[in-house]
């Protein structure tokens, strides 16, 4: 008999064994591949990542010679100097963040006035629109800012017109003839031009950005060779225009707006608020605008010269006729997109539409976007960029994958986010006296970069008063996170939940205990813009002010004890109010409706007010007022709508993305189409 060797069942290994050695074999291997993998990946983001080196600002040459000065010397015959022209190219040649806002008054000098310019200056000009950058795919690393709302249209009309001017010629920075970037240029015209018509201003009620969007359409319509371009540039103007129109009180534009930067010290009127000074009148000339420009000896133009100067668009009628109204109105408007709607408009992506819608609003960081922002950086190689420089530290594969960035946004909520500028409705109650104007609960508890959410306006022109609030995002002597913003008096540190109705605003600011992750700091005290001195009468009472202007009346009443923070002479507007959780109640009244200011007081002083949670509620004349923080607000136990059609006034009613637009009053019409391209000015008597 046969017996097998003693130790052979021990050298003997099952099927099963067999399979489960060979699993982890292959498990370890491939957790080695794929640490490799993943190690490789992180190595080649690092060295890809590191040769991406900060610009630093090129500033431009401060000069009392500049282009807007160069214009309105051609326009008024006056001898300009080829020392200006230097500096202009030069500034231009250094390609500093806002050097796209010297094209349009230098374009206008070129296609209007080149006869007049030495055959040196007009080369020179030339060769620098020749040279230049006009969008961010082209060659050249820089700090230019091509994306926002204003800045998309500024070098897009620039680049169409330049091209126009100089078709045969190539231009040396991309390489293109003139007639190819007019036609890159014109598909993002088009693309600007519908967004503005479907969607309203990302840059709501922006003064500077109004008044800029003004100049370049007027650029575009006096000279591009396009009728698309050009009727459909004019039918954006209009919609600006009524936007001013109807929106001023007393000659003073006077709402909120999302891209405000506010400083007490530097009170001086925007250049929208210049052109409004002759907007209700039929004396719209450039001469009586130019008699405006002196002060001294001394010429002050801006940008707005472009549509001074606008030869071909005319003013409907029926936009002066509703700056010059004085009746007491109720104007609703909603305009942009909140950040969620961009993915049910299908404008998160790559496609040019939708980087400029996304891009327009300065929505980078936010959740839904964020993936889509790192790519788009990427892919243009823009990461040295000093506004994208810092965003490189997330620029990594492993950080790509679906869902990563976006959830990364959420999570860590950095206060970039409070830059994107997203739907605003906004609530106007306009008078001959007074105008009060509210952007209706907008994110309240979110960070707010630079938009103004609610102010009154008391008054008219240069002496009117305006009063707001807001929550500091720094102190005083801090510096914003973002260059000029947040900051002290611009922006919010964090926005409130602010409604209005009629002449009653309520503000309710509820602050987290402790700043965010990514917060730069967190003040526990709020504060509102009352310059004391602005007023005739003016009472400060624990946690109420009272004052008169005129015959205008005002309360604004706090939660706790208001003090301002300077007792000196002439600084006594910054009114504070200290807390974690605080609201600030503001009412307008006139001797019309209160008799006297004594009244008035009284009247306020036996309304009933009370904040419990989240809850505030204030009775004035017989009327309850209710708003509980990031839910509803309520009149008398009924709901009010805060959300809006594109306008809903006495002027116009048109829902949003509208097809047609008719805006009417003291029986004269202006009709728009915009896909139609008809533009007709009606009278209906």
């Amino acid at each position: 008999m046969i017996r097998p060797p003693a130790n052979q069942h021990k050298n003997t290994i099952s099927k099963k064994e067999r399979t489960r050695i060979g699993i982890r074999r292959t498990i370890i291997f491939l957790a080695f591949l794929l640490a490799a993998g993943l190690l490789t990946s992180i190595v080649l983001d690092l060295i890809k990542n590191k040769s991406y080196e900060t610009i630093h600002p090129q500033m431009q040459i401060t000069t009392a010679l500049d282009e807007n000065l160069l214009l309105y010397q051609m326009e008024n015959d006056l001898e300009y100097s080829s020392e200006a022209v230097e500096q202009i190219c030069t500034n231009l040649n250094s390609r500093y963040a806002d050097s796209d806002y010297r094209l349009p008054s230098l374009l206008r000098v070129m296609y209007d006035y080149s006869d007049i310019l030495s055959t040196d200056d007009y080369q020179l000009i030339k060769k620098t629109l020749l040279g230049y950058k006009y969008w961010m795919s082209d060659a050249g690393k820089d700090n230019m800012v091509f994306w926002s709302e204003s800045h998309q249209i500024l070098f897009s009309a620039a680049e169409y017109l330049a091209g126009q001017l100089f078709p045969d010629s190539v231009f040396t920075n991309a390489q293109l003839s003139g007639a190819e970037h007019m036609n890159r240029a014109r598909s993002r015209i088009l693309i600007w031009l519908q967004q503005r018509w479907d969607y309203g201003f990302s840059e709501w009620l922006s003064p500077s950005a109004l008044a800029e969007d003004l100049a370049v359409l007027s650029n575009l319509v006096d000279f591009a060779h396009d009728e698309e371009i050009v009727i459909k540039s004019s039918i954006i103007m209009d919609l600006i225009l009524f936007d001013i129109a109807s929106h001023t009180s007393d000659s003073v534009f006077s709402a909120p707006g999302s891209s405000v930067i506010f400083n007490p010290e530097q009170l001086n009127f925007s250049s929208l608020q210049q052109i409004l000074e002759n907007l209700s009148t039929d004396n719209y000339t450039a001469a009586g605008i130019n008699a405006r420009l002196h002060n001294g000896n001394e010429v002050y133009p801006s940008m707005y010269l472009n549509f001074i100067y606008t030869k071909l668009y005319k003013i409907p009628h029926v936009l002066k006729s509703i700056t010059e109204d004085t009746d007491k109105t109720i104007i609703k408007t909603s305009q942009g997109l909140k950040i969620q709607e961009l993915k049910q408009k299908n404008l998160i992506g790559q496609n040019i539409e939708q980087i400029m819608m996304q891009w327009g609003m300065q929505a980078y960081t936010n959740p839904y976007v964020f993936a889509n922002t790192i790519k788009f950086i990427d892919k243009q190689a823009l990461f040295s960029n000093e506004i994208f420089f810092n965003l490189k530290s997330v620029n990594y594969s492993l950080l790509k994958i679906p869902g990563i960035l976006n959830l990364l946004s959420r999570i860590g909520n950095p206060q970039t986010n409070g830059i994107a500028m997203q739907r605003g409705n906004i609530y106007t109650y306009r008078t001959a006296d007074f105008s009060l104007s509210t952007v209706q609960n907008y994110f309240p508890g979110t960070y707010g970069d630079r938009q103004k959410i609610w102010q009154a306006y008391i008054g008219d022109g240069a002496d009117a008063v305006r009063i707001f609030t807001t929550h500091p995002a720094v102190t005083l002597d801090g510096t914003p996170p973002h260059g000029e913003s947040p900051g002290y008096w611009t922006g919010s540190g964090r926005l409130p939940h602010s409604v209005q109705e009629r002449n009653i605003n309520m503000t309710l600011y509820l602050l987290p205990k402790n700043k965010g992750l990514m917060e730069q700091e967190l003040l526990h005290s709020t504060h509102a813009y009352v310059p004391e001195n602005k007023f005739d009468e003016f009472i400060l009472d624990g946690n109420t002010l009272f004052a008169r202007k005129g015959s205008v009346y005002l309360a604004v009443i706090g939660s706790s004890s208001l003090s301002y923070a300077s007792e000196e002479a002439g600084s006594r507007y910054d009114l504070v109010q200290k807390g974690q959780n605080t609201f600030w109640i503001t009412e307008i009244s006139t001797a019309e409706k209160d008799h006297s200011f004594p009244e008035f007081i009284n009247r306020i002083q036996e309304n009933a007010i009370s904040f419990k949670d989240t809850t505030l509620s204030y009775t004035s004349e017989e009327n309850n007022f209710e708003l509980t923080y990031g839910k509803e607000f309520t009149l008398n136990g009924n709901l009010m709508q805060t959300e809006y059609q594109r306008y809903e006034s006495s002027y116009s009613t048109v829902a949003r993305e509208p097809e047609e637009i008719s805006i009417s009053h003291n029986g004269r019409e202006l009709f728009l189409n915009f896909d139609a391209m008809i533009r007709e000015e009606r009278t209906n008597f």
